[in-house]
């Protein structure tokens, strides 16, 4: 096998979340494994996770044969796969029947974790891939910018350039001070009129260098800015951008560089961004509850949800990412009657129809997938932001109509 590129886009994961195994059976494989950063280099530890991880997973379907045959590829393709894949993480997908894999190696942390189902898991995926979006990175100066391309845990150099500051022809000049009788003659000398000066000097060739930081924004396809020096330095640089890219700028928490560090850097990077995320969510949850406590075009709760979704009139999904919600899905060609007509997806099956439904140990994975199809932007939810969606399901959408 070779190694896969390690970016993971939303191209790979709606690809993931159309593949359905036939006739509805359980067929697809899905395993996260993620070395703790302090074991990362034992080979030992990891395949001790991963056998543990695929013994756990048969014991929760006993007796299923094609689990047993798929885990044993499964656990002798892991080991023909590149040392250095197993020091990051690892995203393996694997189904016998029919007989297809897809892995990525990927170097942020993604969780360990093991599923068995008629889909590819992709929740996963889909947080890491909006938490660890594409960001530019300046380390900037006043006479000199570095640049570098952050995605989903890997720095990369972009572009560096040195700015000309010339100043040999400017001259700090003194001017006599009030007389003072006890000091005998004194002079000041005019810094004020000077930084300033060097103050607007700075901002002109940031001015300049504008244009060249926005098309190689450009080119990288970056998401958010992220701008690391002296205050005075960072509000000139960011002031010299374009309103578009100003927009894009986050916050870096107060650090700056007095030279450059890359991992310290990869390290401030990951936490900036990651507390970005967290204000984003946290705002958008709170706007999502104010339109559902206002009877605006948003519903939040559980069952509600899922037949709206059914009913292709929900625009935006959120959901809580590590809660675990039980749940049934319709069987294949089971009469549900009138209640199969709003949703194939159950939180709790009514008197009468249990018939029609069996549980469905992997649901929010259906609930996912069954977004995405629908073209859906599916929003995961992390941390303590997601306790309002909790308290009342741990299922919200913004709808069509």
């Amino acid at each position: 096998m070779t190694e896969r590129t390690v970016f993971i886009d939303m191209d790979d994961i709606m690809e993931l979340a159309a593949k359905e195994a036939a006739g509805g059976t359980r067929s697809i494989l899905t395993a996260y494994i993620d070395p703790s950063p302090e074991h990362r280099h034992e080979a030992q530890r990891w395949q001790s996770k991963v056998n543990s991880g695929l013994r756990a997973l048969t014991q929760q379907y006993p007796g299923d044969k094609l689990l047993e045959r798929t885990v044993e590829q499964v656990r002798r393709e892991l080991m023909k796969l590149p040392v250095e894949v197993r020091h990051r993480g690892l995203v393996y997908i694997r189904s016998l029947e029919p007989d297809w894999v897809w892995w990525r190696s990927v170097h942020a942390r993604i969780g360990t974790r093991f599923a068995w189902g008629r889909r590819p898991a992709v929740l996963p995926l889909l947080s890491f891939i909006q938490r660890l979006p594409a960001v530019g990175v300046f380390v900037a100066w006043q006479d000199e910018v570095h640049s570098f391309s952050w995605r989903q845990g890997v720095l990369e150099e972009a572009e560096h350039w040195e700015l000309e500051l010339d100043t040999e022809h400017w001259r700090r000049f003194a001017a006599a001070a009030a007389p003072n009788p006890a000091r005998g003659r004194a002079y000041v000398t005019h810094e004020d009129r000077f930084e300033s000066r060097f103050a607007k000097l700075v901002a002109s060739r940031f001015a300049e260098l504008a244009p060249d930081v926005e098309k190689v924004a450009d080119q990288h396809g970056w998401d958010l800015l992220l701008v690391f020096a002296a205050d005075a330095v960072r509000d000139i640089f960011v002031n010299a951008l374009s309103r578009r890219w100003r927009e894009k700028v986050i916050s870096n928490n107060g650090k700056h560089f007095a030279y450059i560090d890359v991992k310290e850097l990869a390290d401030a990077t990951a936490e900036a961004v990651a507390a970005w995320r967290d204000r984003w969510e946290e705002t958008h949850v709170n706007q999502l509850m104010e339109r559902f406590h206002g009877r605006g075009k948003a519903v939040a709760g559980g069952q509600e949800v899922l037949d709206l979704l059914a009913q292709n009139r929900v625009e935006r999904l959120y959901l809580c990412a590590r809660m675990r919600i039980p749940g049934y899905l319709r069987k294949e060609d089971a009469d549900a009657g009138a209640l199969g007509e709003l949703s194939p997806l159950r939180l709790r099956v009514p008197d009468g129809y249990e018939h029609a439904y069996e549980a469905e140990p992997e649901f929010i994975e259906e609930v996912v997938a069954g977004a995405l199809v629908r073209g859906v932007e599916v929003i995961p939810l992390h941390g303590a932001c997601a306790d309002p969606m909790r308290a009342v399901g741990g299922l919200g959408a913004y709808i069509r109509y």
